[in-house]
């Protein structure tokens, strides 16, 4: 694991915290949606393997 990448993560939760409790809207991406759609997994395989569940 590469550490000095949280840095940045922890930014973009700070920025995204900051914009949520300034107007109320809750930005969301989906880690699962049929192919096509952006998701947060972008396997081709991770929706299959995850409805075969």
């Amino acid at each position: 694991m590469d550490l000095t990448r949280w840095d940045s993560v922890t930014a973009l939760l700070f920025e995204d915290r900051i914009e949520r409790y300034k107007t109320g809207t809750i930005d969301s991406i989906k880690v699962i949606v049929p192919q096509g759609e952006p998701d947060a997994m972008s396997a081709v395989g991770s929706y299959n393997a995850y409805m075969e569940l």
